[in-house]
C-alpha cells in the first residue's frame, strides 16, 4: 500500500486494530490527517487527529494532536467538537502549547457571541507570547482587534490593532505587516479617525500582491474582504473582493465563510448586485447557523433588512429588522443594530414618511455616538438632513449637515465627501446649490454605491425643477430612474418617476417579472449563468453540486419560460418592473357646477375650468405631487408623502376660497387623501388604497378634505377628530376625519 489512499485505510485499520495506547497506528493517522489538511478535508483531517491522539500515550504528544484535532474541526466548521478538544488538550498542554489552545479559544469565542471574553483571551496570549515569536503575537493581536470591529467603543479594542502595528520591524513577512495595517485601519475607520484608518489600508494594499495567489489563511482572506470593502473606492481595494470571492469560493476553510460571504454581500449591496447580494446574505446566514458563528448571524439578517427597505418591501424590512436587532442586542454586535435601524429609517423615507424615518435615524445616530462609532460613512447624518428639510425644519438641517461635512472632510474618502457636498446642497440656496450637487456628483465617481449616487441625481433634478431649469433637470432625473429602476428600488423608482413626469417628459419603467417568480437560490444560479458561468462553474462558486445547478436551473427555465442560456441572459438583464409600493393617493372633484355654470354661463365657466384646473396642476408640482389621471371634474393625483398631499389640499382649498372673495365666486371642491399600497404604472395603479380614496372623496362635503387615519397618522398630524365613514363598495368603514383649513 503505497498510495495516499491506501495509507490512509491502514492508518485506520491499525487504529481498529489498537488495544490501548499505539504510537505506530497514531502516527500513521497523524500523516493521514496532514494529507487531508493539505486537500482541505478538514473534517477527516480533525476526525484523523482526534482517532490518533486516543492511541497517543504521552501527554505532550496528545495534547498537541488533541489542538490539530480542534484546529482542524474548527476549520471545518465544527465549533462544538472544536472546543470540546481544546478543552481535552489544555488539561494537559505546557507553557507554550497553552498560548496556542488559548489563541484559539478567543479566536472562536470571538464568532461564537462571546466577543469581549474572546477578546481578552487573545491579548492574553499575544502578551504571553511576544517575547518569544513577534510575528505570532501580531497575529493574535490583529485577529483580537479585526474580529470586534461590529462591537461597539473601537477606541478601546483599538489599543491591540496599535500594539500590532508597534510590534512590526523593517523586513517583516507581508502576511504580518497586512494583519497589523488592516485591523489597525478598519478599527480606526470606525472610530472616526480621519484619514488615519485609510492610510493605513492603502499602506496594505501593495503587500497583498507578495501574497501567494493560493493562499488559505482565514485570516488573510478576511483581510482582503475588509481592505476592500472599508475603502468604498471604485479602484482601490477592488481586486481584493474579487480575490476573497475567489479564496471564498475555492479554498477558504468553512470557518471563514460566514463574515467572507457577509463582506460580499455588503459590497453587492453597495454597488448594483442586488440580487446576488439577497442570495449573499442568504447564504452567510445559512453557513452562520450551521457553523454556529452566531457572532456573525445579525450582519446577514440586518443586511436583508436594508436591501428591504430599499427595494420597499415594508414587511420583511420590519421582521428582519426586529430579528437583527434582536440577535445584535444579544450578541453585543453594535453595527448590525445600527444597520437594522438605518434600514427602519430608509424605508420610511422611502416611504414618504419623514418624521417617522426622522425618529429611527435619529435613534440610530444617538446609539452610535453612544457606543463611540463615529464614521461617516455609517453615519446616517446625511439622511437626517434629508428627513429634517422635507420636515420644513431647514435650521436643524443644515446644522447637522455642516457637523457632517466637517467629519467627511478629515476622513478624506469619496463616499464621506460625496454625501457631505449632497447634504450641504440639500440646505444650500438657490444660488449655491447646483454647484454642490456637481461636486457630489463627481466624488460619486470614484465610489462604487450605484444607489446614492442616484439618490443625488434625484435630488438634484428635484431642486432643478423647482427652480424651472427643467432641461437640465431631466438629465439627472432620468439618470436616477434608470439607476434604481435598474436596481429595483421601487420607492425611489417611482419618485424619480412622478418627478420626471411632473418635468414635462413621459417616462416609465421597465418590467421585472424575475425578481418576483424566483427563490433566491434560483436568482444566484441563474445570475451567475447568466453572466456565461458553466454548469460546473456555477456549482464551484456557489458551494452546490452541478445536479443541483442544473436542477434549480430547469426551474428557472420553466418560471421564465426560456429554453437557452441566451434567452436567460435576456430574461435577466433587459426587464424590471416596480414592485408594490406604498404612496399617498388624492382625488378631488367639483361640487355643484350645474348651479355654478347657470349662474355665469357657459363661457365664463369654460374660462374658470381651464383656470382651476391650472391652479390645481400648480399646486401638485409644488407638493411634489404625480398627477395620474384627469376625467371629468376631478383630478387623481399621487405623493410621494401624506404631508405633502394634506399640505396640497390645504393650499387647494385655500386658493379656492381667495378667489370666492376677490370675483365673488369660484367652484367648491371635495377632497378624499388615503395612503396605502399600490402596483402598476403608466397612469393604471391599482390597489384597494386607490378605491378607498376615491370613495373618501365622494363622502366629503363640499369645501372640505377628509384624509384616512392611515394618512394623518404618517404625516405626523392629530387623529383626534377620526370617525369610521362607510364607503359605497367598502366592506369595513375607514377611519377618516375633515381637516381645518380655514384658520
Amino acid at each position: 500500500m503505497t498510495g495516499g489512499d491506501d495509507a490512509d485505510r491502514r492508518a485506520w485499520h491499525l487504529a481498529a486494530a489498537a488495544g490501548g495506547w499505539d504510537e505506530e497506528a497514531a502516527t500513521a493517522l497523524e500523516a493521514a490527517a496532514r494529507r487531508a489538511r493539505e486537500s482541505s478535508g478538514y473534517a477527516a483531517a480533525a476526525a484523523a487527529w482526534a482517532e490518533a491522539a486516543r492511541l497517543t500515550e504521552a501527554e505532550d504528544r496528545r495534547a498537541d494532536r488533541l489542538f490539530q484535532a480542534a484546529d482542524n474541526a474548527w476549520l471545518g466548521g465544527r465549533a462544538e467538537s472544536a472546543e470540546a478538544s481544546l478543552a481535552a488538550a489544555r488539561r494537559l498542554a505546557g507553557p507554550a502549547l497553552r498560548v496556542e489552545i488559548d489563541t484559539l479559544i478567543g479566536h472562536i469565542a470571538l464568532r461564537r457571541g462571546a466577543v469581549p471574553d474572546g477578546y481578552r483571551t487573545l491579548v492574553a496570549a499575544a502578551e504571553a507570547t511576544v517575547g518569544v515569536d513577534r510575528l505570532k503575537a501580531i497575529r493574535i493581536l490583529a485577529d483580537a482587534a479585526i474580529s470586534t470591529f461590529g462591537a461597539g467603543n473601537p477606541n478601546v479594542m483599538l489599543s491591540a490593532a496599535e500594539r500590532a502595528v508597534g510590534l512590526l520591524e523593517p523586513g517583516d513577512p507581508p502576511d504580518a505587516a497586512i494583519l497589523a495595517h488592516v485591523a489597525y485601519g478598519a478599527l480606526a475607520i470606525m472610530a472616526g479617525h480621519g484619514a488615519d484608518g485609510p492610510q493605513h489600508l492603502h499602506a496594505a494594499l501593495p503587500l497583498f500582491e507578495r501574497l501567494p495567489d493560493d493562499t488559505r489563511d482565514p485570516l488573510l482572506v478576511l483581510c482582503a474582504g475588509v481592505t476592500g470593502l472599508f475603502l468604498r473606492e471604485v479602484e482601490a481595494g477592488r481586486d481584493l473582493l474579487d480575490r476573497a470571492l475567489v479564496q471564498a469560493r475555492d479554498r477558504a476553510p468553512t470557518a471563514v465563510l460566514p463574515v467572507v460571504l457577509l463582506f460580499l454581500a455588503r459590497d453587492a449591496f453597495a454597488t448594483n448586485r442586488w440580487p446576488l447580494a439577497r442570495a449573499m446574505y442568504e447564504d452567510a446566514m445559512r453557513v452562520a447557523r450551521e457553523t454556529t458563528q452566531l457572532t456573525w448571524l445579525p450582519g446577514p439578517v440586518s443586511g436583508l433588512a436594508w436591501l428591504d427597505a430599499l427595494e420597499g418591501r415594508a414587511e420583511d424590512c420590519r421582521s428582519n429588522a426586529a430579528e437583527g436587532r434582536e440577535l445584535a442586542e444579544a450578541l453585543g454586535m453594535v453595527l448590525f443594530k445600527a444597520w437594522a435601524t438605518i434600514a427602519l429609517g430608509m424605508l420610511e423615507l422611502g416611504l414618504g414618511n419623514p418624521a417617522e424615518a426622522l425618529r429611527h435615524l435619529s435613534a440610530c445616530d444617538e446609539f452610535l455616538r453612544e457606543n463611540a462609532i463615529t464614521d461617516p460613512d455609517l453615519s446616517p447624518a446625511p439622511d437626517v438632513v434629508e428627513a429634517l428639510m422635507r420636515l420644513g425644519r431647514d435650521k436643524e438641517a443644515t446644522d447637522v449637515a455642516h457637523e457632517y461635512s466637517a467629519a467627511a472632510a478629515a476622513k478624506r474618502q469619496p463616499f464621506a465627501l460625496a454625501r457631505a457636498a449632497r447634504a450641504q446642497a440639500l440646505v444650500a440656496g438657490d444660488a449655491a446649490f447646483a454647484s454642490l450637487f456637481e461636486a457630489a456628483l463627481a466624488h460619486h465617481a470614484s465610489t462604487p454605491d450605484t444607489f446614492e449616487k442616484a439618490r443625488t441625481q434625484l435630488y438634484f433634478g428635484e431642486r432643478l425643477r423647482r427652480t424651472r431649469k427643467r432641461v437640465a433637470a431631466r438629465k439627472q432625473l432620468r439618470e436616477a430612474l434608470r439607476a434604481f429602476d435598474e436596481l429595483g428600488a421601487a420607492p425611489w423608482a417611482e419618485r424619480a418617476l412622478s418627478e420626471l413626469n411632473a418635468s414635462g417628459e413621459t417616462a416609465r419603467v421597465r418590467e421585472d417579472t424575475y425578481r418576483q417568480q424566483l427563490t433566491p437560490q434560483e436568482l444566484q444560479v441563474a445570475i451567475t449563468l447568466a453572466e456565461g458561468a458553466t454548469t460546473r462553474e456555477a456549482a464551484a462558486r456557489l458551494y452546490l453540486s452541478p445536479k443541483t445547478v442544473e436542477y434549480h436551473l430547469r426551474h428557472v427555465y420553466d418560471k421564465l419560460e426560456v429554453r437557452t442560456r441566451e434567452d436567460l441572459r435576456t430574461a435577466l438583464m433587459g426587464h424590471s418592473r416596480l414592485q408594490p409600493s406604498r404612496r399617498t393617493l388624492m382625488f378631488t372633484d367639483l361640487a355643484g357646477s350645474t348651479s355654478l355654470v347657470e349662474a355665469i354661463g357657459d363661457e365664463a365657466w369654460q374660462n374658470l375650468s381651464r383656470w382651476v384646473d391650472g391652479e390645481l396642476r400648480r399646486l401638485f408640482v409644488e407638493h411634489h405631487g404625480a398627477e395620474v389621471d384627469h376625467a371629468g371634474d376631478g383630478f387623481f393625483v399621487t405623493f410621494d408623502s401624506a404631508t405633502n398631499a394634506i399640505a396640497c389640499a390645504v393650499d387647494i382649498q385655500r386658493r379656492l376660497e381667495s378667489h370666492r372673495k376677490m370675483q365673488g365666486y369660484a367652484p367648491q371642491l371635495r377632497i378624499g387623501i388615503h395612503e396605502g399600497e399600490v402596483s402598476g404604472s403608466d397612469g393604471a395603479l391599482r390597489g384597494a388604497a386607490v378605491h378607498h380614496a376615491a370613495r373618501l372623496c365622494a363622502a366629503a362635503r363640499p369645501d372640505t378634505i377628509v384624509v384616512s387615519r392611515a394618512a394623518l397618522e404618517s404625516a405626523g398630524r392629530s387623529t383626534a377628530g377620526v370617525h369610521p365613514i362607510s364607503l359605497k363598495g367598502v366592506k369595513e368603514p375607514v377611519e377618516a376625519a375633515e381637516v381645518i383649513w380655514d384658520r
